[in-house]
């Protein structure tokens, strides 16, 4: 006997909505099809209600399934209920949650089901089994590696969807031009500007900080800002990307973002790019990340939450320290994650990345040993950690805090008591300890939390002219104290420092040996050619 099949899909990307599907071998049947959307259809007196061969990443909810055998699987992995809470009113009352499927084998009292097996013969769900929202407690299985974590009680019709969002979509969400091609344009037409630290601080003194800073914090920032346009725009790009979703009255010319060229979207793109500085959180979550003071299990709790109630966030990543031109600058890359499926062995977070046009890409999150632990690769760099911005911050890394800048012509190196340090070596730049380290043309910073009391600063010399070593600390979040030296500096002039700091002063003693710090004089450099040449004449001589 021939199967009949009502529905048969070999494609990506469509939605299934509204159908009948009734009394055929098959209602609704997907060969090789992913990232489908299959909803509010009644799949009813069929022998296979769906059919899923070698078809992943589809979202199937708010379907009723009444046949003699619902789900036929192989090689699929599917999300079978909605993937953010819903706004629904069921039985004259309110309810924000999931929503899963109607299945006309489901009974709460039954904890496992096996589709492959013959069906018992199961009586309706009475009045008895019925939750108050009109979701099951237990799981629907669907598959070996699949479930219906909200299966519904009764058909979907009683389900009255108040509210429910369009979720982001990055073929319509994302821009159709990468962060490589935006930056590269945006440089060649001079659209990539610098905030000044004058205009940091008035920002800051006009919105003032919940907690105590000096000014050298202000300087964390410009030249965190500068380094902004170094690896590109990606969070410009995911910041106007997730701004356009929320708030669709702001995209240029009433276009989908994907419509969108380079140049109706640059003003939004460089402004997320470049203030962020003013946005604190960001900022705070920035440094947790750079010092590895984040638990990725709270930050992926963070991201969900947002994530049900409707809203994609930002996620940061940090990479580490890579070379750009003369200077070593870390490497940073932010995405927009707005969908998650979790099982009992990973968590796969889909994510719009600007530096692949219109993809949905996934990370991957494992669980070992109780920790959740991440790897993503993006344009050849691995990510291992990460933030969700937007989500709630603590302050209270800003309470004790160490800031040393130096203004160059020099190379600054910190030492902490047990001799481990913080600065440029030959492979690159060295973290000994907790700490935040700038590298640039206008200076380098240094920012040490949670500071022990005593450290050894060197300088050496990379030219000659003036240098201005500054150091302020913070204790308990309300004591700043602050001290500032200058000197000549001579190339590969070393200069050392030992600091001892209390909540009432920054004590100072130069520990610098004079001799490496006096410049040659100007005879020497020519001394010793005259007496190599001088030399040679001799040797030609008795030759």
């Amino acid at each position: 006997m021939a199967l009949s099949t009502d529905i048969a899909i070999n494609a990506n990307q469509c939605r299934i909505t509204d159908n009948l599907c009734l009394n055929n071998s098959i209602g609704i049947s997907l060969y090789e099809s992913s990232n489908n959307i299959i909803k509010n259809n009644n799949i009813t007196d069929n022998f296979f209600g769906i059919r899923l061969y070698n078809s992943n990443n589809n979202l199937i909810y708010l379907n009723n399934f009444i046949n003699s055998k619902n789900v036929y699987s192989f090689a699929s992995t599917n999300m079978w209920n909605s993937p953010g809470k819903i706004t629904y009113q069921y039985s004259d009352k309110i309810f924000t949650n999931y929503l899963g499927n109607y299945w006309n084998d489901y009974n709460e009292d039954k904890l496992s089901f096996d589709p492959g097996g013959d069906l018992p013969p199961y009586d309706m769900p009475t009045d008895d089994y019925l939750v108050e929202n009109g979701v099951g407690d237990t799981p629907y299985t669907t598959t070996d590696s699949d479930k219906d974590y909200y299966p519904l009680m009764k058909p979907f019709e009683n389900y009255f969807v108040l509210e429910e969002k369009r979720k982001f979509d990055p073929a319509i969400d994302g821009f159709s031009f990468t962060n490589s091609d935006f930056g590269r344009w945006a440089r060649e037409n001079g659209l990539c500007t610098d905030i000044s630290i004058e205009d940091i601080i008035g920002h800051y003194n006009a919105n003032p900080l919940p907690f105590k800073v000096p000014t050298l914090f202000y300087w964390f920032l410009y030249l965190s800002g500068k380094k902004s346009h170094e690896g590109g725009h990606c969070y410009g790009m995911a910041a106007a990307s997730l701004d356009y979703y929320l708030h669709p009255e702001k995209i240029p010319n009433g276009k989908k973002v994907s419509e969108l060229s380079k140049e109706e979207a640059a003003e939004d793109i460089e402004y997320w790019q470049t203030h962020w500085i003013f946005d604190i959180d960001t900022v705070t979550k920035g440094l947790q990340l750079t010092l590895g003071f984040v638990s990725l299990k709270d930050e992926y709790q963070a991201a969900k939450r947002s994530i049900d109630e409707g809203k994609p966030v930002i996620l940061a990543m940090f990479h580490g320290m890579v070379r750009h031109g003369s200077f070593w600058t870390p490497v940073y890359h932010n995405v927009v994650e707005y969908n998650y499926k979790e099982t009992d062995e990973k968590i796969e977070g889909y994510i719009y990345d600007s530096n692949y046009r219109l993809e949905e890409r996934v990370i991957n999150k494992t669980w070992k040993n109780g920790e959740l632990k991440m790897n993503y690769t993006s344009a050849g760099y691995d990510f291992k950690s990460f933030v969700s911005l937007g989500s709630a911050v603590d302050y209270s890394i800003w309470d004790n805090m160490l800031y040393i800048l130096v203004r160059c012509p020099v190379e600054l190196h910190v030492y902490d008591s047990q001799g481990n340090h913080i600065g440029l070596t030959p492979e690159g730049v060295e973290t000994g300890f907790p700490a935040l380290y700038i590298h640039d043309e206008e200076g380098e910073l240094a920012l040490i939390p949670g500071h022990e009391g005593n450290y050894t600063i060197e300088i050496v010399g990379t030219g000659e002219g003036t240098y201005n070593l500054s150091i302020a600390a913070v204790f308990d979040g309300t004591i700043v104290v602050e001290k500032n030296i200058s000197g000549k500096v001579f190339p590969d002039a070393t200069y050392n420092y030992k600091i001892s700091i209390s909540p009432a002063e920054i004590v100072v003693e130069e520990t610098t040996d004079t001799a490496q710090t006096t410049p040659v004089p100007e005879f020497t450099t020519i001394l010793i050619p005259v007496l190599i040449i001088f030399g040679l004449f001799q040797l030609m001589r008795w030759a």
